[in-house]
């Protein structure tokens, strides 16, 4: 669904949120979107966070913003799913399907910033708890504790109400937990609230494709004007779909969103200007962060998707994902440990294997190239590690 949130919204919020404009290139196979950042961006991104966090009114703002535009969108949400849509003119259609995706835009700008907060500063925040003591036991105590979700939700339990070693913290390290506390809640209520949007808006896709005269699983290849375009022109995209269903590129250069499909989209790869790199480990042990503690042991199973963990996952795996959302929860709960390319302390993956108590490491570059089926492999979350065994 990457393409129907590929508009200037996002990173307009995004920009007033952060005060940063965050430049992405996006390359989308086989319904599968790999995303690369520049370097320039993320440094400056982290240097943008660094003084956000000294700002101790910051967080207590975003958390009110927050409930507001959440509360917004589910009130909307409310609204539309009373509605026939086989009765009401293309236009109305239209009209909601735009009115959905400015509403939610600025929480998807929130928790991708949310993400990358966790993921670009969440291990200065676990290296800030050691100036505190010298017991890693301790630290990895006060670490779960003080990254807990500000306020629980389906999957962001709070597990700790009192610590009896707990760190007095410095103002701005408090500020610094408040944010990443803030940060899990409000990934996993996104994840829900997204998931409730995509229901509540099944049945306008619906009527939408059988308008236009697709698939309904098509729209998924297609931008929110595009599909207000087509449902207005009754021109046919199911030629343009086609190209996208094999490679979409989606490119932000600068401000203006730029996107290539099929055999263009090859001829852009081929320029060299981006490649994915795999590095290459001879010790066969991979770093990544720490975030639920515990050691493990089992057969690795790679899902790129949901599909791939329904036809793959079984009992006491190692679950190896891009990262995961709500739809990942049943396999997750069978997994021995799990391993994440991308996200921090307070991602998803993080937050529901605290909840099962499953050993995860998250931020492991490349696990999902590097890893294949069926290796054996130990985690040591504790340390952060996953080591190659056969």
């Amino acid at each position: 669904m990457a393409l129907n949130y590929a508009d200037g919204l996002f990173f307009n919020e995004f920009n007033s949120l952060v005060g940063k404009r965050y430049r992405i290139l996006s390359v989308i196979r086989n319904g599968w979107q790999r995303k690369h950042g520049r370097t320039d961006d993320i440094e400056e991104l982290k240097k943008q966070f660094e003084s956000k966090i000294d700002n101790p009114e910051w967080p207590d703002y975003l958390f009110a913003f927050y409930k507001k535009k959440s509360k917004e969108l589910r009130d909307f949400l409310d609204e539309i799913k009373e509605k026939d849509y086989s009765e009401l003119d293309d236009n109305t259609l239209a009209d909601d399907i735009k009115k959905v995706r400015r509403k939610s835009a600025v929480l998807d700008a929130m928790t991708n910033m949310f993400h990358l907060f966790s993921s670009l500063m969440g291990s200065e925040f676990y290296q800030n708890l050691e100036k505190y003591s010298k017991d890693d036991d301790i630290i990895n105590q006060n670490l779960v504790f003080y990254t807990q979700p500000i306020k629980e939700r389906k999957h962001a339990k709070i597990k700790m109400y009192d610590l009896p070693n707990k760190f007095d913290l410095s103002q701005r390290d408090s500020s610094f937990s408040k944010l990443l506390r803030i940060g899990a809640f409000v990934n996993d209520d996104v994840s829900a609230l997204l998931h409730l949007k995509k229901e509540v808006m099944h049945d306008l896709f619906v009527e939408v494709s059988k308008r236009i005269n697709c698939d309904v699983d098509d729209l998924d290849y297609l931008q929110i004007n595009e599909i207000e375009n087509f449902l207005l022109t009754k021109d046919d995209p199911k030629p343009l779909i086609r190209k996208r269903r094999s490679l979409t590129i989606l490119i932000y250069p600068e401000e203006n969103l730029k996107v290539y499909e099929g055999d263009e989209a090859e001829e852009f790869l081929k320029s060299g200007s981006f490649s994915e790199v795999v590095e290459e480990k001879e010790d066969k042990i991979l770093e990544g962060q720490t975030a639920s503690l515990g050691k493990a042991s089992g057969k690795v199973v790679v899902a790129m998707n949901v599909d791939e963990a329904v036809k793959k996952m079984e009992q006491g795996a190692i679950l190896v994902a891009p990262y995961t959302a709500v739809e990942y929860v049943p396999f997750m709960e069978k997994a021995a440990a799990i391993i994440t390319e991308t996200g921090g302390i307070t991602s998803h993956a993080a937050i529901v294997s605290r909840e099962f108590e499953i050993p995860c490491v998250v931020g492991v570059q490349d696990v999902t190239k590097i890893l294949k089926d069926g290796q054996r492999v130990e985690v040591d979350a504790d340390q952060g590690t996953v080591k190659v065994i056969e």
